[in-house]
């Protein structure tokens, strides 16, 4: 089995690569003999400005990271890498986030009409 050391990024740092004043540091991360990792998480915060962050993950060669219980909303100890594909996942997460923001919106009517915090 081929291990692969992988660095996961909080986004600041992402967002931090993205200024124009930062050449060399994207240069000395893509240098690194890590892979470095990003997930749907990265995916959420990232999506305003998708495009460059797409460029910036190809620029590193990224790769996605999954945790295949996120599916069910459980913790899995076993995650697994996939290929970075930004597009894709941008596009997965455009498909389904105005599903997700008309549920999120509806939730709060729905608990106080079903008897939620009252006294």
């Amino acid at each position: 089995m081929n291990r692969q050391l992988v660095l996961y990024l909080d986004n600041c740092v992402f967002s931090e690569l993205l200024k124009p004043d930062s050449a060399g540091l994207r240069k000395n991360f893509a240098a690194l003999p890590h892979r470095l990792a990003f997930s749907d998480i990265h995916i959420v915060e990232m999506r305003n400005n998708h495009h460059e962050y797409t460029a910036l993950l190809k620029e590193l060669d990224a790769v996605f990271i999954r945790n295949p219980g996120a599916i069910h909303g459980r913790y899995h100890p076993i995650s697994s890498l996939d290929s970075a594909d930004p597009e894709l996942r941008f596009s997965e997460y455009f498909q389904s986030a105005p599903a997700l923001e008309a549920f999120e919106e509806m939730l709060p009517p729905l608990h106080h009409l079903l008897g939620g915090a009252r006294r």
